[in-house]
């Protein structure tokens, strides 16, 4: 999800300029990392990690049915219809036109809230947890380390 926003945001069509939406993601992603650190002092880091993924699993859930209803929506839309459309538009129940606006909304909204939780547990604990395990390592060892988990972040396809 990281690497490919604006192409989800595109085919999401979520905003009319998805470069927008990709920037704001990113603010989001940065919010969630500054206070995530700042949690990393209240809470266990096993409660962070688990309630992180939790809620992270929960968006991804929530995203796949978003996007799995506005495809059934779009597909009934696009089968032939014998009435008018501005008889059909009348016809559409205030549901049916809040359910549309809604559809536009929600994916965006879920990617935010899952980009968020990322960053207030599952993307800061171990980050934390690799100065603690590698206490007796040099720095270039942790230098070796970083950027060995940086270059798999970029691995993905």
């Amino acid at each position: 999800m990281k690497n490919f926003q604006y192409l989800s945001l595109q085919d999401l069509e979520v905003a009319s300029d998805p470069y927008i939406a990709a920037i704001l993601v990113g603010l989001i992603r940065l919010i969630g990392s500054f206070f995530g650190t700042l949690l990393l002092k209240k809470f266990k880091r096993k409660v962070l990690m688990m309630s992180s993924a939790l809620l992270m699993a929960l968006m991804l859930a929530a995203l796949a049915a978003t996007v799995y209803y506005k495809d059934k929506i779009a597909m009934q839309q696009q089968q032939p219809s014998t009435t008018s459309e501005e008889e059909e538009e009348a016809s559409k129940s205030l549901f049916e036109k809040g359910l549309v606006v809604a559809l536009k909304v929600l994916p965006l909204a879920e990617m935010i809230l899952y980009i968020l939780f990322f960053g207030l547990g599952v993307g800061t604990v171990p980050w934390l947890l690799l100065g603690t395990i590698m206490i007796r390592v040099t720095a270039g060892g942790l230098a070796i380390s970083r950027r060995t988990n940086l270059s798999m972040v970029f691995q993905e396809s």
